[in-house]
């Protein structure tokens, strides 16, 4: 019993000292971060798009003895408007701050331009005009950024991968439009900035250069026609909202 009297003494005198109560240290809790990155995810995106080549248009008259064959004068188009789709991906976090993912997107666009009249030597050709139109984009590239700010919930990226468009020919002769079409593919590097509102919305902004080479249209007519697309590049700025499966 006198042992438990002295024991309690001792504890108690241990906590009041200097006639204040003394508390015992409180110990912070650790921090538990919160992973809202890594996830699968899906969104929609708009914006705007240029495309730009070099056409080179020839004809030639086999039907003579001696094939005529005119170079017309080269010249550049450059369609641009909208362009609007789907994309979807997946990002991990890595080690720090680092997170890298891949997306893929679908987007229509209905862009053209026409060049009229064509000329040879710097004589025009009434009723001759020919029309360059880009009707969809597909991409999938690998994505790298970093996160920065506060809560970590702002991240520039770069991105880099393959893309594919369906590049049309239109040449327009005494009224009538032929058109000619090209499935190509090609290479695309850009990027963006993605901002997370909360663990399952982000938005972001992304720009995307993409060369697609070049294009050659071959026309059956009377005589016959040939127009190659030189170079064929296009530069896209699209605003996104995306949700992430969290």
């Amino acid at each position: 019993m006198k042992k438990l009297l002295l024991f309690s003494f001792v504890t108690v005198a241990s906590l009041y000292a200097g006639g204040k109560l003394v508390e015992p240290p409180i110990v912070p809790p650790v921090p538990v971060v919160v992973d809202e990155w890594t996830a699968p995810y899906i969104g929609v995106q708009a914006g705007y798009i240029q495309g730009k080549g070099t056409i080179n248009i020839t004809s030639s008259n086999k039907l003579l003895v001696a094939p005529q064959i005119a170079n017309y004068d080269p010249f550049t188009l450059k369609p641009s408007g909208f362009i609007g789709g789907i994309f979807a991906g997946y990002n991990q976090k890595l080690s720090g701050d680092i997170v890298a993912g891949i997306d893929g997107a679908i987007n229509y666009t209905n862009i053209k331009k026409t060049k009229s009249p064509l000329s040879i030597n710097g004589d025009n050709i009434e009723n001759e005009s020919f029309t360059l139109k880009q009707k969809w984009d597909v991409a999938l590239y690998g994505r790298l950024g970093v996160l920065v700010g506060q809560e970590k919930s702002l991240m520039p990226y770069v991105l880099a991968g393959v893309t594919g468009t369906k590049l049309y020919g239109g040449l327009t002769r005494n009224s009538t439009t032929l058109w000619k079409s090209k499935n190509l593919t090609g290479w695309t590097v850009g990027a963006g900035l993605e901002y997370k509102m909360n663990k399952n919305w982000h938005v972001r902004v992304q720009y995307r250069y993409s060369d697609y080479g070049s294009a050659t249209f071959n026309y059956n007519t009377q005589p016959a026609f040939s127009a190659k697309v030189k170079k064929y590049k296009t530069n896209s700025v699209m605003v996104g909202l995306s949700y992430h499966f969290k």
